[in-house]
């Protein structure tokens, strides 16, 4: 393919990112950056920004939208993420990429952020911003399986008995630990934050499908939840019953508590005298308080792993698990296959 093609490409791909990757592209394209090379970094953040709108770790409609902040504050954890979710994508041919084709988006991916911490401008000389998450990220051995890097993060995860000793300690561990200024806190928010938690790991729905609920969206009695999917498409969600006990308390004491029987959204906090519902951060920060002080951080997004391995495990449906979590395709399951290391292990020790 001639230069010309490749810059035509590129414009078109440029349509779909960013301002601010076009800037990374201005300076490769001084550095003397062959355009068949920014046509492929292009490429590559098309999918990753694409990937960030998919998984609703960003929420915004395109690509194009994507804002400086959301990689100034991404986690490490969304980039291993990323890396599994490429390690399980499937070529034309069906193959799975190679770790030299998963370690070139990883490449692009630093490229973009060595620029925009290091050597980007702005009106004051300043970068757009100094946090790099990529420096802590990795690159793939040759050797480094699927199967590896789904068993790394399988130990962060609440499977099985686990996230009953989470809740167990968020009721009974936790407040023993603290002031009385801190107890008051706790007492007056304790069984809504445990009811975000069980929800998050009774259904694995999305931190931003959490914060948006409301309250009519919430069945009880079918044991469901209503949800906003990526795309505004309603879903029903079924819930497990183990949570039952936990979001009935939360339902019996929320209108009175909080004063909020004028607001609509289902978890909400009291802000001077009012109820308003309860942010995407600050259900971060309250999962984040309770997991640190448990022994492992969490987030949201890992009680939505959490519940997705726990159905894999159940039912060995990448179908069923990909139909919970609201997604269109089953490619991001295979993520969950990890589950089955245990049957394996036991499998294995009984031969003889």
């Amino acid at each position: 393919m001639d230069q010309q093609r490749y810059l035509e490409l590129c414009e078109q791909r440029l349509a779909d990112l960013p301002d601010y990757v076009r800037k990374f592209y201005i300076n490769r394209q001084a550095n003397a950056y062959s355009s068949a090379t920014l046509y492929q970094y292009l490429q590559e953040y098309v999918r990753f920004f694409s990937w960030l709108i998919d998984e609703q770790i960003v929420t915004v409609q395109t690509t194009k939208d994507i804002p400086l902040v959301a990689l100034d504050k991404m986690k490490l954890e969304d980039i291993e993420l990323y890396k599994i979710f490429l390690m399980n994508k499937r070529k034309v041919n069906n193959h799975k990429l190679s770790f030299q084709a998963v370690n070139r988006s990883i490449n692009a991916l630093n490229a973009l952020w060595y620029f925009l911490t290091i050597e980007a401008e702005q009106a004051d000389g300043e970068p757009y911003f100094y946090r790099n998450v990529m420096k802590k990220v990795k690159l793939l051995k040759s050797s480094e399986t699927m199967a590896t890097r789904s068993r790394h993060i399988g130990q962060k995860l609440l499977t099985g008995d686990k996230k009953h000793d989470f809740i167990t300690f968020m009721q009974v561990d936790y407040p023993s630990a603290l002031s009385n200024r801190q107890l008051a806190s706790y007492k007056q928010n304790c069984e809504r934050d445990i009811a975000i938690c069980v929800l998050a790991l009774t259904t694995g729905i999305r931190l931003s499908e959490l914060a948006q609920a409301n309250v009519s969206d919430l069945n009880l009695e079918q044991l469901t939840i209503t949800v906003i999917r990526k795309g505004g498409q309603q879903d029903t969600v079924p819930i497990a019953p183990w949570g039952l006990p936990y979001l009935q308390d939360y339902v019996q004491i929320r209108q009175q508590r909080y004063l909020a029987a004028n607001e609509r959204a289902l978890f909400v906090t009291k802000y001077r005298g009012q109820a308003k519902r309860i942010s995407n951060y600050a259900i971060e920060k309250l999962v984040a308080k309770y997991s640190e002080a448990f022994g492992v951080r969490l987030t949201p997004h890992k009680f939505r792993h959490t519940l997705a391995t726990d159905l894999m495990s159940a039912t060995h449906s990448e179908t069923i698990v990909a139909t919970q979590l609201g997604q269109t395709t089953t490619q991001a399951t295979h993520l969950y296959t990890h589950v089955v290391d245990d049957e394996q292990r036991s499998a294995m020790d009984k031969l003889e």
